[in-house]
């Protein structure tokens, strides 16, 4: 009985570490999101009115955290990865840093 707790201690410590390792990362999130994002959606994520104006677009603002629930993380990833309307596709993207600009974007609701 030691043995079998023993060893369901130690996958549960094995399975949290490497959460840990592929958890999303909000810091390495904000620098993708400075190179990648910051001309359409604004430094603080209110979106750029100027952009807006020039595409007619409604750019939504990352720190109302109704907007942001309601595009969920799925979201917010596949509009990066895909694009959506005037938004194009943003290329090169891995999941790892799709994970992270979702995680910096969440941070940024209020």
């Amino acid at each position: 009985m030691v043995r079998i707790l023993g060893g369901a201690a130690a996958f549960v410590v094995v399975i949290l570490m490497a959460g840990g390792v592929y958890a999303a990362d909000a810091a390495a999130g904000k620098a993708a999101y400075q190179k990648r994002c910051v001309a359409c959606h604004g430094a603080d994520g209110k979106g750029n009115v100027g952009m807006a104006k020039a595409l007619q677009v409604t750019i939504p603002d990352f720190t109302d955290a109704a907007v942001v629930t309601k595009l969920g993380k799925d979201g917010i990833q596949k509009t990066v990865a895909s694009g959506k309307g005037k938004m194009a596709a943003i290329k090169g993207v891995n999941k790892e840093e799709l994970d992270n600009i979702a995680a910096f974007v969440g941070s940024l609701a209020k």
